[in-house]
C-alpha cells in the first residue's frame, strides 16, 4: 500500500525544522537583504526632475523634445 508524503510525522518534522530554520535566518539577515528599504531620500520632485533632464541631455538620452509631466 503506497503511503502518502503528508501523512508521515517524519514528513512533517522536516517541513517544521524547515520553515524554524527558515524563520531564523530572515530574523538574523532581514536587515543585510533588505537595505534598501532604509534608504533615506533628500530630493523633492523638482530637484530630481532638474537633474533627470540634465542627464538626459549629458547623456543623449530620450526623445529630443519632450513634454514635463506637471
Amino acid at each position: 500500500m503506497k503511503r502518502d508524503l503528508f501523512r508521515r510525522p517524519t514528513a512533517w518534522i522536516i517541513f517544521v525544522a524547515l520553515s524554524v530554520g527558515a524563520i531564523i535566518y530572515i530574523y538574523n539577515n532581514f536587515n543585510k537583504a533588505n537595505s534598501l528599504i532604509n534608504v533615506d531620500i533628500s530630493m523633492d520632485r523638482e530637484l530630481a526632475l532638474k537633474k533627470a533632464k540634465s542627464l538626459a541631455e549629458q547623456f543623449s538620452l530620450g526623445p529630443e523634445e519632450f513634454k514635463q509631466p506637471v
